[in-house]
């Protein structure tokens, strides 16, 4: 036998034994998915998930109930939130999509945490606005649970740049928002949902796009399908590009490069148009940004 070859092999066999160096195999047993059901948005984000880590990873879902861990898995990528509020071993590392309005805390899970945001980075956001309405100066943005009220502070940081007016309207309950629509009536140009599940559903959707439609106001929204129901258009990340933002998150845990960091956006968004609904609105959207939009709803 090569000498040269078999000190190489006994190097090597050690270096894996030790851990100094990981097979995939190891990888796949370090890292598993946790769904909190089999629904279409899940699957897709998991989708990215698995073509952005690379790597084979186990999969299991709270569809059936309880789940059971070993005790290899030092990373836990979720799908929803219900996945992201289980109950998890101490010291793991928690790498959470789907998951609007949550904060996962330190009391809920004690380990690194990192949330994957379901909206579009700030600067995209507002620019994509601008763009597709030259004349708005001030936008407003409704929320309701605390988790946005960074978001807020955020746009209003951004949008100065493209003169551009953030006017938040916190509501503390779905029953203020008939009183809110009036009260910012002539003080805005659009309006803005944020992907807030108090927010987004169909009833406060019906209100807010009626209420635009009457006034003038395009409505924005975080996600695309709801372009399909009236909006004006949205901004947003697909699901597959935030399950691939967490496979790059977690391959960057294997090798101790994540960082850590509490929140992380998706890196691309695509842009929806509903040319219908934004005439409604009193919106013409200038023909470059009809041409450069990701899908046109007539």
């Amino acid at each position: 036998m090569n000498t040269k070859f078999s000190k190489f092999g006994a190097i090597f066999a050690f270096l894996v034994f030790t851990g100094v160096i990981r097979c995939h195999a190891s990888f796949a047993q370090e890292v598993v998915a946790v769904l909190s059901s089999n629904a279409t948005p899940y699957q897709e984000a998991l989708a990215g998930f698995k073509e952005s880590f690379g790597r084979p990873v186990e999969v299991l879902s709270l569809s059936n109930g309880d789940i059971h861990l070993t005790q290899s898995e030092r990373i836990i990528v979720t799908f929803g939130g219900k996945a992201a509020l289980y109950p998890y071993p101490a010291g793991t590392t928690l790498i959470y999509c789907l998951a609007p309005g949550l904060l996962v805390r330190p009391d809920q899970h004690d380990g690194p945490r990192s949330k994957i945001r379901v909206d579009a980075m700030p600067d995209a956001l507002i620019s994509n606005l601008k763009d597709i309405q030259p004349g708005l100066k001030r936008l407003a943005m409704f929320w309701i649970s605390p988790f946005f009220n960074e978001t807020f502070k955020d746009l209003q940081r951004v949008s100065q740049t493209f003169g551009i007016e953030i006017r938040g309207v916190h509501l503390e309950s779905i029953d203020e928002l008939p009183d809110s629509l009036r009260a910012i009536s002539g003080h805005t140009d659009a309006l803005f949902l944020t992907p807030d599940p108090s927010l987004i559903t169909p009833s406060v959707f019906a209100v807010v796009k009626e209420f635009g439609h009457s006034n003038n106001l395009p409505l924005y929204v975080p996600i695309d399908s709801l372009v399909d129901k009236g909006a004006s258009a949205s901004v947003a990340p697909s699901f597959k590009e935030m399950g691939r933002r967490a496979g790059k998150l977690a391959a960057a845990a294997m090798v101790g490069n994540a960082g850590n960091p509490e929140i992380v956006y998706p890196e691309k968004s695509l842009l929806t148009l509903n040319l219908t609904a934004a005439a409604q609105s009193g919106l013409q959207i200038p023909p470059d940004v009809v041409k450069k939009a990701n899908r046109v709803v007539p």
